[in-house]
């Protein structure tokens, strides 16, 4: 997802919190288990391997992450690790694989526009895509290109495309991670066209953690309210069967002034615990957070994913993502037990 190869900013909550009202109560009921769950494995971090361990047989796929687009001639870089793939299958997950613009951990939009404008440049990254998706027997691929101008809105969609086609030619189904964007404004449209990204491939992945920047005032990585508005406006262009909510298992620590730091939930919960700070709860943003030594820390908790979850169920969505595997805390797997239907009923691609 977006979070730079292993943790990545944001931008842009305040503004929006307070425009937006809490959902009632009775939006927090009844989950069916209707959802497909998704999970990012980074190999980065031991926690992650043991996420897939202990609770992958809950996942309909596990994402590796270890693919990105090397240079702007279309060259595939990465590596294919036969162990993770091995496990995760074993748990009764497909395995997808993620291909990003980024470089040096962050994603290089340049790099992007060179492969999306230049038809010998696209041709050999979806050549290469294809020749990893051969020699490997992935099950899918999950392409996450981002910070793009909107001036590339029109090769993004004939790239995915092109790629979709190329995918489907061989079974295999495509989707998109796009970011979250609560409401239409007047600006210039961004890259992301999602009714063409929508009709070309299987999924979109919506990225709705990615609200807030680390430079930033303090506020919630991703406010209940905006969450919902995000998925409301995707709605427009997006049948609700190809849709997944993207959920990040971070937390944002920030202190009185300068630049903040992103962590995942797991150490956010940690840093509480060693603090000894009381931790509190956001009603407008349905998200905890706590206080310690002049730093304010905002963070997903199970009580705040719940919500999250219970949004994307009552909105009749196909799945939800979680960024990124291991940086849970272990009741999140209890919580999420009431969404994610049985992987032995996911289907392999929606064309």
């Amino acid at each position: 997802m977006r979070l730079m190869g292993k943790l990545r900013t944001a931008t842009g909550v305040l503004a929006l919190v307070v425009v937006f009202t809490t959902p009632s109560t009775a939006a927090f009921s009844n989950p069916s288990r209707t959802l497909m769950g998704v999970g990012f494995y980074v190999d980065f971090d031991p926690n992650s391997w043991t996420a897939v361990r202990l609770e992958g047989h809950r996942l309909g796929w596990v994402v590796t992450t270890n693919y990105v687009l090397a240079n702007p001639t279309g060259v595939l870089a990465g590596s294919h690790d036969p162990a993770i793939v091995a496990l995760a299958r074993s748990r009764g997950s497909r395995v997808h694989f993620r291909v990003a613009n980024l470089a040096n951990d962050h994603y290089d939009a340049e790099l992007a526009r060179a492969i999306l404008t230049k038809p010998a440049a696209g041709i050999r990254a979806i050549a290469s895509i294809l020749q990893v998706v051969r020699d490997y027997a992935y099950d899918g691929v999950v392409l996450d290109l981002q910070d793009l101008a909107p001036t590339d809105r029109s090769a993004l969609s004939e790239f995915v495309k092109d790629l979709a086609t190329q995918l489907h030619n061989r079974s295999r189904p495509l989707s998109v991670i796009v970011p979250a964007k609560p409401q239409e404004t007047r600006a210039t449209a961004d890259a992301y066209d999602l009714g063409a990204l929508s009709r070309a491939a299987d999924w979109i992945i919506l990225q709705a953690y990615d609200g807030q920047h680390v430079a930033a005032p303090a506020a919630p990585l991703a406010p209940l309210p905006w969450v919902e508005s995000a998925i409301r406006r995707a709605l427009g262009y997006v049948p609700a069967s190809h849709l997944m909510l993207g959920i990040g298992l971070l937390g944002y620590d920030r202190p009185a002034q300068g630049t903040g730091e992103i962590i995942s939930m797991r150490e956010a919960v940690g840093r509480a615990q060693r603090a000894g700070a009381p931790v509190l709860w956001d009603e407008a943003a349905q998200s905890p957070y706590f206080t310690a030594f002049g730093r304010i820390v905002y963070f997903e908790d199970a009580r705040s994913i719940e919500r999250k979850l219970t949004l994307a169920a009552r909105y009749h969505l196909a799945g939800t993502a979680f960024w990124r595997l291991g940086g849970e805390t272990p009741d999140l797997w209890d919580v999420a037990e009431a969404f994610l239907r049985p992987p032995s009923t996911d289907v392999s691609f929606t064309h």
